[in-house]
C-alpha cells in the first residue's frame, strides 16, 4: 500500500473518530431517556462508531497490514459499543 494512501486512510479514520466523539458528547449532554427526542443523536453516534470498528476489523483481516496486532482490540471496542447501545435501548429509564 502506498504511503500516501495509508496517510489518507489514517486521516479519514481520525476524522471519523473525532466526529464520533462530538456526537457522543452531544448525545450525553442532551439525552434524557429512551423517549427523548435526542435519541436519534445517540443512535447516530453509536452507528458511526460501530461502523468504524467493524471497518477496522474487516480491513485488518483483508490487508493483514499489522502483523503483530490482531483484530481483537477492534472486536472488543465493537462489542463494547454494541453492548452500550443495547443497554440504552433495552434497560428501563429510572
Amino acid at each position: 500500500m502506498p504511503e500516501w494512501l495509508a496517510a489518507l486512510l489514517f486521516t479519514g479514520a481520525t476524522c471519523v473518530e473525532g466526529v464520533c466523539a462530538v456526537l457522543f458528547w452531544l448525545a450525553a449532554v442532551r439525552f434524557q431517556g429512551v423517549h427523548s427526542p435526542h435519541l436519534a443523536l445517540a443512535m447516530t453516534a453509536f452507528a458511526l462508531s460501530i461502523a468504524l470498528w467493524a471497518a477496522f476489523a474487516v480491513s485488518v483481516e483483508m490487508f493483514i497490514a499489522f502483523e503483530k496486532v490482531s483484530e481483537g482490540t477492534f472486536h472488543t471496542l465493537f462489542s463494547a459499543n454494541l453492548l452500550s447501545l443495547l443497554a440504552i435501548c433495552l434497560l428501563p429509564d429510572t
